[in-house]
């Protein structure tokens, strides 16, 4: 007889061990057993030899057809219940979306299942759903995965949800799993039914993580069997990579197996992650272009095994440096230079300075008389133009003696 027998309820892919205590139960059978809610109707999953648990409970005995009669009128009440509960929400004013309603085998309690961003106050809600069925109430409130698995549903796969079925807990699922995979970073083809990160991506993330630890770098040198070539991709997984000749004329690639082709050879190495604790080290900088050309050439060039090692090249001699000045010995040393004598300075004058003789000062005439020029700059500040010939502001461009103007009496 088997040790133990992993049951699963319904709604879940979640199992439980319990002792068949001499009961032959196989797979697939209905059973009645007792859990911490009361009665319950569970399938039985899978066979188990050996149980880790020693206190098991005990396996009450099959299901009979009244037990399924009893099942069917238990999810009849269950949809009356849910759509009761679902009024009572929207009377209270909640912010909750109701997911399932269960009754328990033996209909002594009431589970309601639903969602929310935060902390909801149902207190009130449950009052007058007790006051309606008469039952124990409960209220759970769950997560968006657990709404997942309680309601099923098809994946992307075309299969049912793993969590629904098989799945006994969720594990941390991340970005880097899907980096890891060479998947696209749309949230659409990441994502599940439930608008997480796929469960699946943690499945393959060992057999990817692997593969990157076997696989060659990208645009490195390796050999293969037709010699040292160079990595264009990699395939994680088929775990082979496309390979081209470095100085091919025709550019041609193949492909080879991570197997097939030789690290050492190529003058490369696997990359491999660093130990936990540790940080990977940092590529050296002074290993550039030309140090790969030379590690081709050497890879090309068959090398001998009696062959002595090729002699290290001489060191260049140093320059000497030429010094800026001379230096000078204690009896060469240059005279230091005069040093100046200090002007004298002017002697002060006894006498007071004499003055300048001024310049004979012009008479001013009586009358100023107007010329051309001061003319010109009165019309120019008065910002007008006037006609040829007229005068400005009553004055004449000449003076004009009056007796050579002709008279009125001639």
């Amino acid at each position: 007889m088997p040790d133990a027998i992993a049951l699963r309820f319904r709604g879940g892919g979640r199992t439980i061990d319990y002792d068949p205590d001499g009961l032959d139960v196989q797979i697939g059978d209905l059973v009645i057993v007792e859990t911490e809610n009361g009665l319950e109707a569970a399938v039985a999953a899978s066979v188990i030899r050996t149980s880790d648990d020693t206190a098991l409970r005990k396996i009450l005995r099959f299901a009979d057809d009244d037990d399924l009669e009893t099942l069917a009128t238990n999810r009849q009440r269950e949809r009356e219940a849910f759509r009761v509960c679902r009024d009572m929400i929207d009377e209270h004013g909640l912010e909750m979306r109701l997911v399932d309603a269960r009754y328990t085998f033996d209909t002594q309690k009431l589970l309601f299942y639903f969602t929310a961003d935060g902390r909801v106050d149902f207190r009130a809600l449950v009052r007058d759903l007790a006051v309606v069925f008469h039952r124990r109430i409960e209220l759970r409130q769950i997560g968006i995965r657990d709404e997942a698995r309680m309601i099923g549903g098809i994946a992307v796969c075309g299969r049912e949800f793993c969590c629904s079925t098989w799945l006994q807990d969720f594990a941390p699922v991340s970005v880097r799993m899907a980096k890891n995979q060479n998947l696209s970073m749309n949230p659409t083809k990441i994502s599940g039914s439930c608008g997480r990160l796929m469960c699946c991506l943690k499945f393959e993330d060992d057999h990817y993580t692997e593969a990157h630890r076997r696989a060659p770098r990208i645009n490195s040198m390796v050999g293969s069997p037709r010699g040292s070539v160079r990595v264009v991709s990699v395939d994680l997984l088929h775990e082979t990579a496309e390979v081209e000749l470095p100085n091919a004329i025709t550019p041609e690639r193949f492909r080879y197996a991570f197997d097939e082709l030789d690290y050492q050879r190529g003058r490369s190495e696997r990359p491999s992650l660093p130990p936990e604790g540790e940080r990977a080290p940092r590529p050296d900088p002074r290993r550039g272009r030309k140090a790969r050309q030379d590690d081709a050439k050497l890879d090309e060039t068959p090398a001998r095994a009696d062959a002595p090692p090729p002699p290290r090249p001489a060191p260049r001699p140093l320059r000497p440096v030429p010094s800026a000045r001379p230096v000078q010995s204690a009896r060469q040393a240059a005279p230091p230079p005069p040093q100046a004598q200090p002007l004298p300075r002017p002697a002060r004058a006894t006498t007071l300075p004499q003055p300048l003789p001024q310049p004979p000062q012009k008479e001013e005439s009586a009358a100023p008389v107007e010329r051309e020029g001061s003319l010109r700059s009165s019309r120019r500040r008065r910002g007008r133009r006037r006609g040829p010939g007229k005068p400005a502001g009553g004055f004449l461009p000449h003076p004009i003696d009056p007796a050579s103007l002709p008279s009125a009496e001639k």
